[in-house]
């Protein structure tokens, strides 16, 4: 996982402005995406949510082989530490290790952490690892087939 963040850095430090921006949809799905050389940013907007995420996708050799999606507070602000972090790395176009890191609103940061703290928190029980994946794979898919 480390040696794929560092090369998602170091493309991170090289991209300058994007290529291209583009908008497509994925069911009920809006996503506004960015096109760098190496790489994807994407905004996704659900008609069902008020969660806002953010993606970016890394490729290598036109492959895909890190993604990284940020889901802010619906609660609180992402400078209070409010945000869900989940990473993906990819071998192949196949998920191979995938971890999620919360980040815990200031306020709570002495009390202790409640079990329920997702919901206190404002992250969306809809934007779990499993549906980040299949997220995941239909950019993927969208973006291979529209030659983004």
């Amino acid at each position: 996982m480390q040696k794929n963040r560092l090369s998602a850095s170091s493309i991170d430090y090289f991209s300058a402005s994007p290529i291209y921006k583009f908008q497509f949809e994925i069911d009920t799905i809006t996503v506004f995406a960015r096109r760098y050389e190496n790489k994807i940013e994407a905004e996704f907007q659900f008609d069902h949510l008020e969660n806002k995420l953010f993606g970016e996708f890394y490729f290598k050799n036109n492959n895909v082989f890190y993604v990284q999606f940020i889901e802010e507070s619906s609660k609180y602000k992402i400078s209070d530490n409010a945000f869900m972090s989940t990473q993906i790395v990819l071998q192949d176009s196949t998920i191979v290790e995938q971890k999620s890191r919360m980040g815990i609103p200031r306020r709570f940061n002495c009390l202790g952490i409640p079990k329920d703290i997702s919901e206190i928190a404002g992250y969306s029980k809809d934007l779990n690892p499993e549906f980040l994946k299949e997220l995941t794979m239909l950019v993927i898919k969208k973006v291979k087939k529209q030659n983004y």
